[in-house]
């Protein structure tokens, strides 16, 4: 996210320059701080458009991982039961 913050600064700082740049009338030095600005600004986007898909990616990993943990639960909670049913079926047998 530093990475993220740093370029913003920037472009930021690119924008309040040019915004100083532009009393000067010069079409060209507004245009050089205009793309430097824009440049920085579709970084940051790309950036924070692959962080969400590589979030939504990790969150759809996790969906067989907790199938996988409630399944073992239940076989567990299953032989649980089976073995509790076994000692009450010893107990009743004289």
């Amino acid at each position: 996210m530093a990475d993220l913050e740093k370029k913003l600064e920037k472009a930021e700082t690119s924008l309040l320059i040019m915004r100083n740049v532009l009393h000067t009338l010069s079409p060209s030095k507004t245009q050089k701080y205009v793309a430097i600005a824009d440049t920085l600004a579709r970084e940051v986007l790309t950036s924070i458009k692959e962080r969400k898909e590589n979030l939504r990616l990790r969150r759809l990993a996790l969906i067989p991982i907790w199938a996988f943990v409630l399944g073992m639960v239940s076989i567990i909670a299953m032989k649980r039961r089976a073995l509790k049913m076994k000692r009450v079926e010893s107990n009743d047998s004289p």
